[in-house]
């Protein structure tokens, strides 16, 4: 484990640079790869070793895949270390979306899932094409609860939720009954509220991914994922 971010800044060189150290005695083995999953979860430290050998490990053999959610990457050390990974010229970044409605359909037919002719679209925008969600969705769907969320779903949701400021969620409720597209004068209205409040409360949402503005209309959100409404519900 790296130093705590009260430690001596040279204590946590030393310790960086052993680590970096470490992966070029490794190296010079045999080539690398370390596959780094949900590094949104990283605290800070942790995230500036990442910044410090991936800038010092070079020309070494060394492979790192790393992967993050962008909705829960934001603030603090994310906006400076990832725009700097990012920057280097032996980084190459991908931006995984969800699976189309052909994508959805091709799923369910490798699958051998007998579906109506609409499913695929529907489980497409319930699911937003997140696999792990569509296949969590037709198992529920083959034990004849359809309809319900998926408990592995709504804990992933509902954790995204929780941890927003409480008058930040106290809105999301009350958004979620105004439908998945909504706009903030309603929003205000509905919770006796000025605007100006309402888009202050909103504001943690949009920054955690939880809600979008619509740029097709002025004042308008949107929950990001309709599992989300569903979960705050």
């Amino acid at each position: 484990m790296p130093p705590s971010g009260d430690s001596d800044p040279a204590a946590r060189f030393r310790f960086f640079d052993r680590v970096t150290e470490l992966l070029n005695e490794l190296c010079r083995r045999s080539p690398l790869l370390i596959v780094l999953d949900d590094v949104h979860r990283a605290d800070e430290m942790s995230l500036r070793l990442l910044a410090f050998v991936t800038d010092q490990i070079w020309p070494a053999p060394l492979g790192l895949i790393v992967a993050y959610r962008d909705e829960e990457s934001t603030g603090g050390v994310w906006q400076t270390v990832l725009p700097g990974i990012s920057a280097s010229r032996r980084t190459v970044t991908l931006t995984l979306t969800g699976l189309d409605v052909g994508d959805v359909a091709e799923w369910l037919r490798r699958h051998r899932i007998c579906a109506r002719e609409k499913m695929p679209a529907e489980l497409r925008e319930r699911s937003g094409g997140n696999p792990l969600f569509l296949t969590e969705m037709v198992r529920l769907i083959s034990l004849g609860r359809g309809d319900q969320i998926p408990p592995s779903v709504l804990e992933l949701m509902g954790s995204r939720v929780a941890v927003l400021p409480t008058p930040t969620r106290a809105a999301l409720e009350m958004a979620a009954v105004l439908g998945r597209d909504f706009g903030y004068p309603a929003l205000a209205a509905a919770l006796h509220r000025s605007p100006f409040t309402i888009v202050q409360d909103l504001e943690p949402a949009v920054e955690a991914g939880v809600l979008v503005r619509d740029a097709a209309r002025q004042g308008g959100y949107r929950f990001s994922h309709v599992l989300i409404r569903e979960a705050v519900m």
